[in-house]
């Protein structure tokens, strides 16, 4: 999935679909992945942030017309409870419109996209 920021055009998104972060892992291994990457790397000096991420549940807000990306980081560790259990009850009320997920390599950085009909 790939789409740009409706409030800053210059900033786009890409989204890749995994079995598993061990499958990722095996294609970065292969001989042929430094060419895959040449093809989606960004403009000249623009910058990429990558976050590996295991949803709550299946990205169906990637597959809405409009994709609302959230990058949230907690300031308090010890509320990371608190926090689940807010993103829990998000997605449960908007029917899994709305999913999350921890990062894999920072635990206080969790990821949320929901999906929308339109941008209103």
């Amino acid at each position: 999935y790939i789409g740009s920021q409706i409030e800053n055009p210059k900033t786009g998104y890409l989204f890749f679909n995994w079995d598993s972060y061990e499958g990722h892992q095996a294609v970065m291994n292969h001989p042929s992945y430094p060419e895959v990457v040449g093809t989606v790397k960004p403009y000249p000096g623009a910058e990429a942030q990558i976050y590996h991420v295991q949803f709550s549940a299946r990205t169906v807000a990637l597959e809405k017309p409009v994709t609302e990306v959230l990058v949230l980081t907690l300031k308090a560790p010890e509320n990371r409870a608190a926090v689940v259990d807010i993103l829990l009850k998000i997605s449960e009320a908007s029917q899994k419109n709305f999913v999350f997920g921890q990062t894999i390599k920072d635990k206080n950085k969790y990821i949320v996209v929901g999906g929308w009909p339109t941008v209103e």
